[in-house]
This record gives structure tokens, C-alpha cells and sequence, in this order.
């Protein structure tokens, strides 16, 4: 008997690391169509684009972004 995958996420919150590309980018489109509610993180700003795909698809919430903190770097003395 095959699992029903349709709705597997619905309701359900999903942090997704490495967003913006690759399999995290994946992960974060499947999870949404679902039904879950996305969470994405990454060190690039493609991860803004990712949840503009995710919002155009209209599978319900919203995705929330959140870029991962770059410290900057100290002046040199």
C-alpha cells in the first residue's frame, strides 16, 4: 500500500536549510505543496526568490525568510 504524500505537511511547520538552491530548494517547494508551513534559510539572497516561487504557487501560508546572519568582518588595526 503506497503512502498518500498529498497533504503529508499540512498544518505543519518545516525549517529548511540550504533554501536557495539544490536540494534544500526541493525540499522547500515539496514541503509547501504539501501544505506545510515553510521556514527558509540560507547564506544567499536566492532564498528571496525561492519564497516568491512558493507564495506564486498558492499552496496556502506564506513562506517566512530568514537569511542566515553574516558577521562583518573588524577593521584591520
Amino acid at each position: 500500500m503506497a503512502m498518500d504524500t498529498r497533504k503529508r505537511f499540512n498544518e505543519k511547520i518545516v525549517v529548511v536549510t540550504g533554501a536557495a538552491q539544490g536540494i534544500g530548494r526541493g525540499v522547500a517547494l515539496r514541503a509547501a505543496a504539501e501544505g506545510g508551513i515553510v521556514v527558509l534559510t540560507d547564506r544567499s539572497e536566492l532564498v528571496h526568490e525561492v519564497a516568491a516561487e512558493i507564495a506564486g504557487l498558492g499552496c496556502g501560508s506564506p513562506p517566512r525568510c530568514s537569511p542566515i546572519w553574516k558577521p562583518t568582518p573588524e577593521p584591520a588595526r
